[in-house]
């Protein structure tokens, strides 16, 4: 309803228009003076508003201005008998949309009206559009920055992220460079955290990085700058420090921190952390080369028996130069035909008989000669190359065993390894199905590999989908390393298991009533009550052999038979047996 208030004092003249104005529909009130008009106002909203420019208590012109100040969605009118270029603008100033000359000509009012009304409509539009541009504009602001402070901060710590650590550590060198000073980079990484995560669940783990990260903000100091740079390794620049002193002081600190027992849900937490630490500019003077050397020193620190700390040097510098020569050879290992596979044979301990073999990755490369597979997996794993390099060696096996069929060779299988990284990989279900279509590998008896790591954690859809596969291709699975670190024994009955492999380090010191004794007798037990084979790895000793047949071992590999060896060398054994 269109809201319209008269304010004239000639009540003839007012109640004649009202009356017009109520006939077309519009919702008409009355007044004799400007002050009872203004109170109406103030009371009550109108659209239209016309107004006498002679009031008995004050101009019109005022009236209009009070209106106008009250409500500036109100639109008025000027009404006057004495009509004049000066008075007109006047009323426009002081706000009126227009003015009417008495006596009134009806058909021009309605005009009028029409126009003020649209005016106003479009006006009140164009007003609730800007309120809601401004709600929008002021909620893109607060996304924005939650974006940012999300692409910046990590959402479990609360710390800086990788991305936003790399972008300040960057500023930070240039600004050193521009006044002569020097930092120190420390790499940490928390020793067995995945132990952690998979004895007593990602929540646990979650809540424990949330702890560390409290100690280490509660007991550096304000100028280090700390960072989550990986699922459970901090970064820290130190700047400011007096000597290597120091830094030694600080690290050994966090070394003893860490150390404490950390206190979630009812369990202590026993955690220890290796430290790499590297210098700007004493060892590099730029940001890829300290983030590598850090890493480098960190690793180095894993590999003395954790929970300690190293410093990068020229000691470690050449095995860092080793590994980025191996990283970065390793590209381009499987274009320039570096790459190619060896065969380790398996036998059946009873009949000495060859039932099996196991591929093994080998790489020759022209600069850096044989690479020890134990130096270029792990790179290959961190760096993303090992699900190109596990499919071309998959591949490899399948046209391999194609040609053993060929030969006539029917009852050897194929054991093949399957990197932990690949069952990551959303594709890889598919990208091996596609080879076993391509090659029929069905007609060839494979059995895959997998890290030990399998029962130590919980299987990621990949994985499910991958044992699901294996299944319905009836290929054998094998679980390498079984008897050494944590397994959960549960995991047995989940995962389609046919072979436990026992690790060749339990063979060293065997004989009877050794420990290593009791655990390959309790493996061996445990495969037998099962119904799976077990196969010892590493088998060197005519000794180790006896005992392995005392305690039902079906099946071994190792120097004692067979070293690894060319395709064409097995062939040649299989078609002389």
């Amino acid at each position: 309803m269109i809201n319209i208030l008269i304010i004239d004092d000639d009540v003839n003249a007012r109640n004649t228009f009202g009356k017009i104005l109520k006939l077309k529909g519009y919702n008409v009130e009355g007044v004799k003076s400007g002050l009872e008009g203004i109170g109406l106002v103030e009371a009550k909203f109108f659209n239209l508003v016309f107004v006498d420019l002679k009031l008995p208590d004050m101009s019109g012109l005022e009236v209009i201005k009070k209106i106008n100040s009250i409500n500036q969605d109100t639109t008025t009118i000027m009404m006057t008998a004495y009509a004049s270029l000066e008075t007109s603008i006047e009323a426009i100033r002081n706000g009126a949309f227009f003015y009417v000359i008495k006596p009134i000509n009806i058909d021009e009012v309605l005009l009028l009206i029409d126009k003020a009304l649209e005016k106003q409509r479009l006006s009140m539009e164009n007003m609730r559009l800007v309120t809601e541009l401004k709600e929008k504009n002021s909620e893109l602001s607060a996304s924005t920055h939650k974006l940012e402070h999300l692409a910046a901060f990590d959402s479990l710590t609360g710390l800086p992220n990788r991305r936003y650590f790399e972008e300040n550590i960057q500023q930070i060198l240039s600004i050193s460079k521009r006044h002569g000073q020097k930092f120190a980079l420390l790499i940490i990484d928390i020793d067995n955290f995945k132990w952690i995560n998979d004895t007593s669940g990602h929540d646990v783990g979650d809540a424990t990085l949330k702890e560390l990260s409290l100690l280490l903000k509660k007991n550096l100091r304000k100028e280090d700058f700390i960072a989550r740079v990986g699922g459970d390794e901090f970064a820290i620049i130190l700047r400011g420090f007096d000597n290597y002193e120091s830094v030694v002081a600080i690290t050994d600190k966090i070394l003893k921190m860490f150390q404490l027992p950390i206190h979630i849900d009812s369990i202590d937490i026993h955690t220890s952390v290796s430290i790499g630490v590297t210098f700007y500019p004493l060892s590099a003077d730029d940001v890829k080369t300290l983030f590598k050397q850090a890493d480098v020193a960190m690793y180095k620190a894993k590999s003395k028996g954790k929970n300690c700390v190293e410093f990068f040097s020229e000691e470690i510098k050449e095995s860092y130069t080793r590994m980025s020569e191996i990283e970065h050879a390793l590209q381009f290992a499987i274009e320039k035909k570096e790459l190619y596979l060896f065969y380790q044979p398996i036998v059946n301990l009873k009949t000495n008989k060859i039932v099996g073999v196991e591929a093994l990755l080998r790489w020759q490369n022209d600069k850096l000669g044989n690479v020890n597979p134990l130096d270029f997996i792990p790179i290959a794993e961190s760096k993303g190359f090992i699900n190109k390099i596990g499919l071309w060696s998959f591949e490899a096996v399948c046209k391999q065993g194609e040609i053993w069929n060929h030969h006539g060779v029917k009852d050897l299988f194929l054991a093949v390894n399957i990197s932990p990284v690949q069952l990551e990989q959303e594709n890889f279900t598919q990208q091996i199905t596609d080879l076993v279509e391509r090659y029929q590998v069905r007609r060839v008896k494979l059995e895959i590999e997998l890290s030990g790591s399998i029962l130590r954690k919980e299987l990621n859809l990949g994985a499910k989908n991958f044992l699901i596969f294996l299944k319905q291709v009836q290929f054998r699975l094998a679980v390498e390393d079984f008897g050494t670190g944590y397994s959960n024994l549960t995991s047995l009955t989940e995962v389609p298991i046919n072979t436990l492999k026992i690790n060749e380090e339990l063979l060293k010191n065997i004989q009877e009533g050794s420990k290593n004794y009791a655990v390959v007798t309790g493996a061996i037990a445990l495969a037998k009550s099962l119904s799976l084979e077990t196969i010892a790895e590493g088998v060197e000793t005519k000794e180790q052999v006896d005992t392995l047949l005392k305690l039902g071992c079906e099946l071994a590999q190792g120097f004692y038979y067979y070293k690894p060896m060319s395709a064409e060398e097995v062939t040649a054994i299989l078609l002389k047996a």
